[in-house]
């Protein structure tokens, strides 16, 4: 876990820089653009779309936790994010995905499971993401 967050902390870093890069009005210059350039040829992504993948796994792993908690105070699972962040284990934006979209949290026979729209804003498509929790 701890390993996990490390690459989290690490990979948001990055995006904050190439933010503030791109915060100086010219799109870093030529700093801004070497270093948009090697993230997109080490990852195959763009730095925006590594930046919300990363903040997106953390909200993963907070929601995760999250459910867990909400189990072990209550001896039952919440029965939407609401009850997550009425308890305080959650905050508001938590529920949010890296789309501005409201998260789902979704009973399965195995316990819950949290999804995303995806980019094309809707559910039970290809693009979804989902996490088993």
């Amino acid at each position: 876990m701890q390993k996990v967050l490390a690459v989290l902390l690490a990979l948001g870093l990055i995006a904050v820089a190439i933010r503030q890069f791109d915060m100086l009005g010219d799109g870093g210059g030529s700093a801004g653009g070497a270093l948009r350039s090697g993230i997109r040829s080490m990852t195959g992504k763009t730095a925006a779309d590594l930046g919300r993948e990363t903040m997106s796994h953390a909200s993963r792993v907070r929601m995760s936790s999250a459910v867990r908690d909400y189990a072990a105070e209550t001896g039952k699972l919440p029965r939407d994010l609401a009850a997550l962040v009425d308890r305080g284990l959650v905050q508001e934006d938590a529920t949010i995905d890296e789309w501005g979209r409201a998260l789902v949290l979704e009973a399965t026979e195995a316990g819950m499971r949290l999804r995303s729209a995806g980019p094309d804003a809707r559910f039970h498509t290809d693009d979804d993401w989902t996490l088993s929790l």
